[in-house]
């Protein structure tokens, strides 16, 4: 299932994500996720599956709330 979200949360959460890593290099190890994939979040150009989204708003301690969510 993916999740689209307003403009802005998920630039907003990959860039806590890589501040809390130390930069996206970091952070595509610590979430095994790619970094090609993280950076295409970040600029908010591919909608993230759920598992992506639940390992990143884990990794900065994030609740997506009713209103982030446009559409599932």
């Amino acid at each position: 299932m993916y999740y689209k979200l307003r403009r802005g949360v998920l630039y907003k959460i990959t860039e806590k994500a890589f501040r809390k890593a130390g930069n996206i290099y970091h952070a595509a190890k610590i979430l095994k996720i790619p970094k090609s994939t993280l950076s295409w979040y970040h600029t908010e150009k591919r909608i993230p599956p759920e598992k992506n989204l639940a390992k990143i708003t884990e990794f900065i301690g994030y609740v997506l709330k009713r209103r982030d969510i446009i559409k599932i």
